[in-house]
């Protein structure tokens, strides 16, 4: 992960794993424990990528 991150910034290649894929693996796993905890209650799925602002990425309890 680390050698991903020096080649992304020396390089400019893009790495494997960007900011918008780490956002949405944890969200779908912070997600998942709110909807046990309410009972398997559907959780909607913010959309990081789309997202005008950072008010629309937030997930609402």
């Amino acid at each position: 992960m680390v050698h991903d991150f020096v080649d992304a910034i020396q390089n400019g290649t893009k790495p494997a794993i960007d900011v918008y894929d780490a956002c949405e693996w944890t969200a779908v796993g912070l997600l998942s424990e709110l909807s046990v905890m309410n009972g398997g209650r559907p959780m909607d799925m913010p959309d990081f990528r789309k997202a005008s602002s950072t008010k629309d990425q937030i997930i609402k309890l």
